[in-house]
């Protein structure tokens, strides 16, 4: 495969699509010239088995706090659970709470935007929905008593 980028302390490569049903790992070989390869112990990648099952519940309220588990194989097989990370759509990922090879259990995060200047009505996805009940400052400028 060839090199995306280099520089002096790193090479980026895609990973070869590996054969059908190959879970396990590669040894990675590299090549400056085109001829002579080298690897190193360090230079492994492991291809391993992702299947995504079921999400529960399939919704929730836009200001988010429902706990949401994601269901299938393999979900242990990469990373750490530091590292995993789920996205609803497009709000900012958030950390997993717990992982196994089954399961990922995720908060979903508030889909609320701002409140309008009443405090009474936040936007999520377009739509004007009332928000939970939340404690709204709202501060005027060059006001005084």
């Amino acid at each position: 495969m060839p090199v995306l980028s280099r520089d002096d302390h790193a090479m980026r490569c895609v990973t070869p699509t590996p054969p059908e049903g190959f879970v396990g790992v590669a040894t990675v070989w590299l090549t400056l010239n085109g001829q002579d390869f080298a690897t190193a112990e360090a230079l492994r990648f492991r291809y391993f088995t992702l299947e995504l099952a079921a999400l529960t519940p399939v919704g929730g309220p836009a200001h988010g706090g429902t706990t949401v588990v994601i269901s299938g194989a393999g979900l242990a097989g990469f990373g750490s659970l530091d590292t995993t990370l789920c996205r609803f759509g497009s709000l900012p990922a958030v950390r997993a709470l717990r992982r196994d090879d089954r399961n990922i259990v995720c908060a979903a995060p508030d889909a609320c935007g701002p409140l309008d200047s009443s405090g009474t009505v936040c936007t999520a996805g377009g739509a004007h929905l009332p928000p939970r009940q939340r404690t709204v400052v709202r501060v005027d400028e060059g006001g005084g008593p």
